[in-house]
């Protein structure tokens, strides 16, 4: 049957197929080479038109233009006439007897036809042969007159003439206007005689006019005025007029065949010429040579090109013809390898083979035909022993899947087998302790169970699954336990049996994640919420106060913004720790829910501020609910370690969207709110108002942090030093450096002013480290000039919080190599205080450098002797409040004297601040204060002062 079907099979040779396919291929190389080569020459020929054309515009141009100056020669000439005659004669005689005497002189010589004379009041004074009407030039003779300048005009009638209209001289006295013509005809044969080509000049027939005779081309309305070889080209001109509009003659119309000849037709209007009717120039080339040699090019290409495939297919037939029939003899072989006749092929193609001839691909067929035999009939053999190899790895197989078996029952993983309607087919001993179900309760059962009724959302998958779309996929679901306990599994299903595609078996492995997916919601929930007060966080907060500003926005509806803050709470974590302060925050949290309501949002922002947004409240709701928050606060009575906490707050409230409609704006606002409240007392409410001037004073520490910035900048910052006298030994032994801020016009701006916005803004620290760089860096040049003092440095109460001042300060000491012994940092008592415990650190960390420590403005707390002995402090400066009276205010003695003696008694040094006066330092002098600062002593300058410093009691102070 196979044979039959073979021989019926349509045969059609390898080499037919290739001369058809190289045929088609040569033809369309040579058709894109005809084309090429036509559309070549056809470029070639058409740029070398235009060039001829364009000179032909060109001559004619330029004969047109030698015209117009033969006719301002002869126009010259006209006073050298009227000389040579007598002046007892008149004009009129003169000109009569000019014309008269040299009429063929100026017709041969100069081919002058007409002239017309012109007095200067355009009147005409003599003719010669001037047979058109004196209307007809009679405004170009009044222009001439009145421009001086001389003027040209084309005048056809039958023949075209050329006017040249000019002012000329008579004699001595006399002037006047000359309109001087020549025919064109002259020009039309020049340029015959020049270029070669015929030339027609065209005029428009006036419409009143009745004449029809053969130099008439009606359908135009036109006349020829003038045309070179009439005998011919005046039939041609019919010609065209008759088939062509003017219109197309003078946009595409270029060649026209008449006559077995080709003609090259250019139509051109006269321009920059004053034409009394509308004059064509029509230029005619015989082109038909040129035509012809592209023709003869083009079949010259065409038959050369099938020359070429005609030999080209030869050759293949002749090159493919013996090949094919060895390659056809090969093929009949190939069926015997199917049937084992392997030593039959390999005979019959040893004597195929040609002798003493380069092999080409059908000698490697033949070889490879032979190995493929040698392989097929090793391969034969090896299969054969392969199968007795297969018959007893049978055996160990059924051995390795008993193996197998155990191994599945013993794998920590739930592993299924069912069909594609979900009917269990057998299951692990692991997924039976795992689910607490027996065997009988799942086998033949809908495997859904285990997916807690959630297969419909996996059907699609197993859908895939089952028509081989997908190998495997996986997704985790949830289920129930027959204890009733909710476990998550990660399920890999995947298709494993492939007998048929109608009824595949799955393969479904189950890890038990629930301890994982625990911890993600874990996580998911400490993204959202604060760990310790279990509110929202500022992000979550943030994320949930957009949604609701969007809602009310778009429903037009109203709410409250709150902000509360927790009045002095750093003190409960200074004096209890943190573990008081968070538990006095717990509290506070659990009394703000108390007053709020499930719809409210509420969140801890963090540290000791919170937030809360009232939904649909107005402003009298909105300061109800916070009056209330604030009653709950009062009734907090925390005991912890022996105290009790009673917090208060201050809350700021704001309005949307009629205080803002974007979360910051609204923050920002109930922030302002907050502030307002702090500065009024603390422990209140207050509502955010436009009217109040909160706005503009951060406006203001905006343009005071710009400021400080620029100065920052451009380095306007410089240090002052004002000397401290050693009281007992009466001589400067060292200086406060002071920092003071320049404008742009190099005043000094009080540190008053910028030192309190710089704290407001964070800025200080950077200032801090300024002075610190720039003090240090004054020290090393000093002491490198053989001048080693002390200087004291004030630092902002912000580096008790700054982790990065100690770093700072010990790679200045080592950039700069300085004695750190030479370096006295202060910091004002307030600053100290409000964080005794972290101040404490730092000043022990700095005094581990080698520096030493002042406190600064003592005196002013209300506290001040208990915190000195914690503070270890080298020097204690005393508020200037308690010096500057002392002379004349008792209890002012009373208190420098005791403190005095307290920081004497602690080991302390004392500095006196605010001296003023002789009698100031002698009284403290006497009461055994070690240093004094005033400005007695010396004023804050930017140099150091001099090196002799004389006191009012004439003594000296050595600097």
């Amino acid at each position: 049957m196979n044979e039959h079907i073979e021989k019926k099979r349509l045969f059609f040779s390898l080499k037919w197929k290739a001369a058809i396919l190289l045929s088609l291929v040569l033809i369309s190389a040579n058709t894109f080479l005809v084309s090429l080569s036509y559309k070549q020459l056809h470029n070639q020929f058409s740029e070398y038109r235009q060039q001829v054309l364009q000179s032909q515009i060109n001559e004619l141009s330029g004969l047109i233009e030698e015209s117009y100056q033969n006719l301002q020669q002869f126009a010259s000439l006209m006073p050298v006439f009227t000389s040579s005659y007598s002046d007892n004669i008149s004009l009129n005689e003169k000109l009569n007897s000019i014309f008269s005497d040299n009429s063929l002189l100026f017709e041969i010589e100069w081919d002058i036809t007409t002239a017309s004379i012109y007095s200067l009041d355009a009147i005409n004074l003599y003719n010669w042969n001037f047979n058109v009407g004196h209307n007809v030039i009679e405004k170009q003779v009044s222009e001439v007159i009145k421009t001086e300048a001389p003027d040209t005009k084309i005048i056809c009638n039958d023949s075209c003439i050329q006017y040249l209209i000019t002012p000329v001289i008579f004699d001595d006295k006399r002037t006047g206007v000359m309109a001087v013509g020549r025919p064109l005809a002259e020009i039309v044969l020049t340029y015959r005689r020049i270029i070669g080509s015929d030339i027609a000049i065209l005029y428009e027939q006036p419409k009143n006019s009745n004449t029809l005779d053969i130099n008439t081309l009606e359908r135009w309305g036109y006349r020829i005025a003038a045309l070179t070889s009439p005998d011919s080209k005046l039939s041609l001109l019919r010609h065209i007029s008759e088939a062509y509009n003017l219109g197309e003659i003078e946009q595409d119309k270029n060649y026209i065949e008449k006559d077995l000849k080709t003609y090259e037709i250019k139509s051109l209007s006269l321009i920059n010429q004053q034409l009394e009717n509308p004059v064509q120039v029509i230029l005619i080339n015989d082109v038909s040579e040129h035509i012809e040699n592209i023709r003869n090019d083009t079949k010259y290409v065409i038959a050369t090109g099938l020359l070429g495939l005609l030999a080209s297919e030869l050759l293949l037939l002749i090159l493919l013809g013996l090949p094919m029939i060895r390659l056809r003899q090969m093929t009949e072989m190939l069926p015997s390898l199917a049937k084992g006749a392997y030593r039959k092929v390999r005979d019959n193609i040893s004597h195929k083979k040609l002798r003493f001839h380069i092999a080409d691909e059908i000698d490697i067929l033949a070889d490879t035909t032979v190995t493929l035999s040698n392989q097929l009939e090793s391969l034969n053999e090896e299969i054969e022993r392969n199968t007795r190899k297969l018959e007893q790895q049978r055996d160990a197989l059924l051995v390795e899947r008993d193996f197998n078996s155990d191994l599945l029952d013993t794998a920590q993983a739930v592993i299924i087998t069912h069909e594609h309607n979900g009917i269990v087919i057998s299951m692990n001993n692991y997924a039976i302790e795992f689910t607490g179900f027996g065997e009988s309760e799942f086998l033949g059962k809908d495997v859904s169970k285990l997916f807690n009724s959630t297969v419909e959302e996996v059907c699609a998958q197993f859908d895939a699954l089952r028509k081989g779309d997908e190998m495997h996929f996986q997704h985790e679901s949830e289920i129930l336990t027959k204890k009733g306990v909710y476990k998550y599994i990660s399920w890999y299903h995947s298709r494993v049996s492939h007998t048929s595609s109608e009824d595949p078996v799955f393969l479904s492995i189950g890890l038990d994640v629930t301890a994982r997916h625990q911890a993600e919601e874990r996580l998911c929930w400490v993204a959202d919420h604060d760990t310790l007060t279990s509110l929202f966080n500022r992000r979550r907060f943030q994320i949930e106060f957009d949604s609701i500003i969007n809602q009310a926005i778009r429903y037009e509806r109203h709410g409250a913004l709150m902000f509360i803050d927790l009045d002095h709470f750093k003190l409960v974590n200074d004096t209890s720790g943190h573990q008081a302060g968070d538990a006095l925050l717990k509290a506070v949290a659990e009394s703000m829910r108390g007053a709020t309501r499930e719809s409210d949002l509420l969140a801890r922002l963090g540290g000791d501020e919170f937030a809360l947004v009232i939904p649909e409240a107005s402003h009298k709701e909105a300061m109800k609910v916070a009056q209330k928050i604030m009653d709950n606060l009062n009734k907090i009575d925390l005991p912890y370690n022996g105290a009790s906490y009673k917090p208060s707050g201050s809350i700021g409230v704001t309005l949307f969207p009629d205080h803002g409609t974007n979360t910051h704006e609204l923050m920002g606002n109930a922030d302002i709110a907050m502030y307002q409240a702090k500065q009024l007392g603390r422990g209140i409410c207050h509502m955010y108002s436009i009217d109040e001037h909160a706005r503009e004073q951060i406006t203001e520490r905006i343009q005071w942090k710009y400021k400080i910035d620029h100065a920052l900048i451009h380095d306007l910052f410089i240090l002052h030093y004002q000397p401290i006298l050693n009281v007992g030994m009466n001589i400067v032994s060292h200086y406060e450096v002071l920092v003071r801020m320049l404008d742009d016009e190099g005043s000094i701006i009080p540190p008053g002013i910028f030192i309190p916005e710089a704290e407001q803004t964070g800025q200080i620290q950077i200032i801090d480290r300024w002075v610190v760089s720039n003090a240090i860096k004054k020290l090393a040049e000093l002491s490198a000039i053989g001048e080693p003092v002390v200087f004291s440095i004030n630092l902002s109460g912000c580096v008790i919080d700054d982790p990065d001042i100690l770093p700072f300060i010990k790679k200045q000491l080592s950039l700069y190599s300085v004695d750190p012994s030479q370096i006295v940092f202060e910091i004002t008592e307030t600053s100290a205080v409000a964080d005794i415990s972290s101040a404490i650190r730092l000043m022990h960390e700095i005094r581990d450098l080698g520096c030493q420590f002042a406190l600064d403005d003592f005196g002013v707390g209300f506290s001040s002797f208990y915190y000195l002995k914690q503070l270890p402090v080298d020097y204690v400066k005393i508020d200037g409040a308690f010096i500057r009276n002392l002379t004349n205010d008792y209890a002012d003695q009373l208190f420098v004297r005791a403190l005095q003696q307290v920081a004497h008694g602690l080991g302390k040094k004392t500095i006196a601040e605010f001296v003023e006066s002789e009698e100031i330092l002698r009284l403290l002098q006497s009461y055994g204060i070690d240093y004094a600062q005033g400005y007695h002593i010396g004023k804050p300058d930017e140099a150091l002062q001099g090196s002799i410093l004389m006191c009012e009691s004439n003594e000296q102070l050595i600097l």
